[in-house]
């Protein structure tokens, strides 16, 4: 991407997300070329994949959704449930048909037709897939305010070792949990700062231990159960809360226009593709929520013109889209769903 100058980057991306708001705001529900007209529900099913079997657009699965009451919690989809696309005088439909009930259609509506339940429903799909954030939920922390936050943490290590790691007993100040509690261990990282406003959003925080507390009091004794790094004075200590991603949450555009960046990639590195998490300069306080859908967008340099010698700036190239799944006040957390080509830090996110 060539050099540009800071006016033209900031117009540029407000020209792109005024743009995106009128596309998703304007785009009609479109059904994918060669779609299913009955779907049987696997085990290892998300609710985007089978969205995306229907749809042009997964997270427009919620504006063709038909609710059958007559299914214990139809906004939950089972292993087993067969999704049956309607066409209806309103439009496309989708009905869930489960064990002990149905949806038949009849002259383009929906009569419910009841069956006898034949099974016990197992667990209920999730929404992406979780196996690729189940290493997130405790490993990545934003810490907002460090003097206000700052919480427990690691005096020093209480045996002599010169790496402190796991097996070893480490000191810690303010752990007030009871004897046997767990705590994560993390190590203060980089600031997080607006790349347009520079106005700083928080901290970046990265599990590098786990520790049981052995011995209360001040300081207390914890034994380091599992290490990634070494553990080193000043490191933080955070409660493991034993965090789940809920199941029951639904790809959606957001209720208001956001547009935002792409800070980091959890991971360190430069090049981002699917199912890699992202951190975006977007949160709560802008409206976005677990389940929100945006795209991802490139601007690209500016080009010169062969004969004139006049730069011309091609229009923003749609890359991806990407789901948040954790909020903080002033970031965001989201996984990258889908990459039609490489995306960087600093690309933005818009309305889908």
């Amino acid at each position: 991407m060539g050099a540009r100058q800071p006016w033209l980057h900031a117009l540029l991306g407000a020209f792109a997300l005024m743009l995106a708001a009128f596309c998703a705001q304007a785009e009609p529900v479109q059904l994918r070329a060669g779609h299913p007209e009955r779907y049987v529900v696997q085990r290892g099913d998300t609710l985007w994949r089978i969205s995306a079997l229907f749809l042009h657009s997964p997270w427009q699965w919620p504006e063709i959704w038909a609710v059958n009451p007559a299914v214990e919690n139809p906004h939950l989809i089972y292993p087993g449930d067969v999704i049956r696309l309607l066409h209806t005088a309103d439009g496309p439909r989708l009905v869930v048909e489960r064990p002990g009930t149905g949806a038949v259609a009849q002259g383009g509506t929906t009569k419910l037709q009841p069956r006898i339940r034949s099974a016990a429903l197992e667990a209920a799909i999730p929404a992406i897939p979780l196996e690729a954030l189940r290493a997130f939920l405790e490993d990545a922390w934003v810490i907002e305010n460090p003097d206000l936050e700052r919480g427990p943490y690691v005096l020093h290590g209480a045996d002599e070792h010169v790496v402190t790691g796991a097996g070893d007993r480490i000191y810690g100040r303010h752990a007030t949990a009871v004897e046997g509690t767990d705590y994560g261990v993390y190590r203060l990282g980089e600031p997080y700062l607006d790349p347009d406003s520079g106005e700083y959003l928080g901290h970046a925080a990265i599990q590098v231990a786990t520790a049981t507390l052995t011995r209360a009091g001040e300081p207390s004794t914890l034994q380091v159960r599992r290490s990634r790094q070494e553990v080193l004075p000043g490191d933080l200590m955070r409660l493991q809360a034993g965090r789940t991603l809920p199941a029951n949450f639904y790809p959606r555009p957001p209720e208001q226009l956001v547009q935002g960046r792409i800070l980091r990639v959890i991971n360190g590195i430069s090049q981002i593709g699917q199912y890699q998490v992202v951190v975006l300069n977007r949160g709560a306080r802008d409206g976005l929520e677990s389940g929100h859908v945006l795209g991802i967008e490139q601007i690209p340099g500016a080009l010169r013109d062969p004969y004139s010698g006049a730069l011309i700036q091609p229009p923003p190239e749609r890359t991806g889209h990407a789901m948040v799944f954790r909020t903080f006040d002033r970031l965001s957390l989201a996984l990258v769903m889908k990459a039609t080509a490489a995306m960087q830090p600093l690309d933005y996110v818009v309305m889908p």
